[in-house]
């Protein structure tokens, strides 16, 4: 049986940020909750696309 991880995540219960990456994209993404208006959801589930690209992006730095 094989397995991999499809997600890692971290939360900072402090001010309020959920950070995220996947096994497609290493970058770290932050959701800032405190910029969600959560009071006119109701009981509705919001489903977020982890990586809107399934690759890893590449910067090129230059010394």
């Amino acid at each position: 049986l094989r397995s991999t991880t499809l997600w890692s995540t971290a939360a900072n219960i402090n001010d309020l940020q959920y950070s995220y990456h996947t096994q497609h994209n290493r970058r770290v993404r932050m959701i800032d909750l405190k910029e969600i208006d959560f009071s006119n959801m109701g009981d509705e589930i919001i489903y977020l696309e982890l990586d809107e690209n399934k690759e890893q992006d590449i910067e090129e730095i230059k010394l």
